[in-house]
């Protein structure tokens, strides 16, 4: 397995946090156009029943409501994706000067016998 130098290690964290953070920030923009689409599917329907709009434009309406309940299933997925990412980014083996400092187990450690 190759191990990764520990820049690339920090830079290929980095970049999968930055992804996973992308992702939730884009679920609330994907939340509020959808709360935006039911609105307008909402007032569609209203307005068909009061006469004044016509049943294309309602069909439009629920169109773009289905659109925007598939954008928020995108989402979700696309966060879990970069979530996983970012795992096995943070997963992936370090050099050994870097496991050990981060195990505490250096060469006077293990002398000491610790």
């Amino acid at each position: 397995m190759r191990v990764l130098s520990e820049t690339s290690q920090d830079l290929a964290i980095a970049r999968a946090w930055i992804d996973a953070w992308v992702a939730r920030e884009q679920r609330a923009v994907v939340e509020r156009e959808h709360e935006l689409a039911r609105s307008s599917a909402e007032v569609t329907e209203r307005g068909l029943a009061a006469g004044v709009f016509t049943a294309p434009e309602l069909a439009d309406a629920k169109a773009f409501l289905a659109e925007a309940d598939v954008r928020r299933t995108d989402i979700e997925g696309e966060i879990t994706r970069a979530g996983f990412v970012l795992a096995r980014a943070m997963a992936k083996p370090w050099g050994d000067a870097r496991r050990r400092r981060a195990t505490g187990r250096t060469a006077a450690t293990r002398r000491a016998g610790r």
